[in-house]
């Protein structure tokens, strides 16, 4: 299938779109890399929340580079070495990490969409390059330790998706424990009374929002169902046997969406993470991994 690129500005923003018969992506380089837009075109379904509609389209740099909550809150970014802020001895480490906010070198390396961060915090390097190849987008990351030193470090895939009527979040192990991100051992999908978090339903009170981890996975594998097209996610979860779910209606921002973020660690803080081989770094480490999305007609 072939693939196109192309570039427009939208908003005062260059933004890069790959394409073929199915698959519509859109980068914005100068917004932490993030990936705005993921459109499937047999099935007239935009998946990350904030690109659609045009006129409450979400495209602009943060207030404050050190609040998440200060920017666009959409799209696809990339949570390293945080997810929420902290401290590690004399290290302090801002909200989301500090990828969302920062500009990454950019290239087109055939038809690979390719970003590169060097990161001010840690002395780590982390390259991705996305590619379309039919119904599925490719993303490969490179994560390298350049010091000499062991480097913890926290890893998010942090896709804020769109969340419709009739959606379904399901996973290959079938999970029926869920834990706070506290630690307390919950009921999945139903953590509180009243709840599906599965279906995107945090319960009767509106607004309201939820944030739970699920794992460790055997397969890291999940799908969302919609009504006329399905988006599967899969992840080694080898490196990242955890995934955090995050549904919020209308308390965050006031926004409705949700996500499923793979992560390395079953905290939102770097230095709650427990030291291991899949938190930390050994000196002069680089680590490889690949996460795919599948786009597809839904079928129950």
């Amino acid at each position: 299938m072939n693939t196109e690129l192309s570039t427009q500005v939208v908003e005062g923003f260059v933004c890069h779109t790959i394409s073929n018969k199915q698959i519509n992506l859109i980068l914005v380089p100068e917004l932490g890399g993030r990936v705005v837009s993921i459109y499937d075109k047999l099935n007239s379904r935009e998946w990350l929340d904030g690109w659609s509609p045009s006129d409450r389209r979400r495209l602009w740099h943060p207030d404050d580079p050190e609040r998440y909550d200060s920017g666009p809150g959409a799209g696809l970014d990339e949570c390293l070495p945080t997810v929420l802020p902290c401290r590690i001895g004399n290290r302090r480490f801002t909200d989301h990490g500090e990828l969302w906010r920062t500009a990454p070198g950019f290239s087109i390396e055939g038809r690979d969409l390719v970003c590169l961060w060097h990161l001010q915090s840690l002395p780590l390097i982390l390259k991705r390059a996305i590619r379309l190849e039919g119904d599925t987008i490719t993303m490969r990351y490179r994560l390298e330790n350049c010091s000499p030193d062991t480097i913890p470090f926290q890893w998010a895939w942090h896709a804020l998706l769109k969340l419709e009527d009739g959606d379904i979040m399901t996973f290959e192990d079938r999970p029926e424990t869920c834990r706070s991100p506290s630690g307390e051992a919950l009921s999945w999908p139903s953590p509180l009374p009243g709840q599906d978090l599965s279906r995107g339903d945090t319960g009767s009170t509106i607004p309201s929002s939820a944030k739970v981890f699920l794992g460790p996975f055997q397969q890291g594998m999940a799908k969302v169902q919609g009504a006329k097209s399905a988006l599967e996610l899969s992840w080694p979860s080898d490196l990242f046997p955890w995934a955090g779910i995050w549904v919020t209606r209308g308390a965050w921002k006031g926004l409705h969406h949700w996500a499923i973020e793979p992560t390395n660690g079953a905290f939102d803080r770097l230095s709650e993470l427990p030291a291991s081989s899949l938190t930390r770094m050994e000196r002069h480490e680089k680590r490889d991994w690949t996460v795919t999305i599948r786009l597809n007609s839904s079928r129950c």
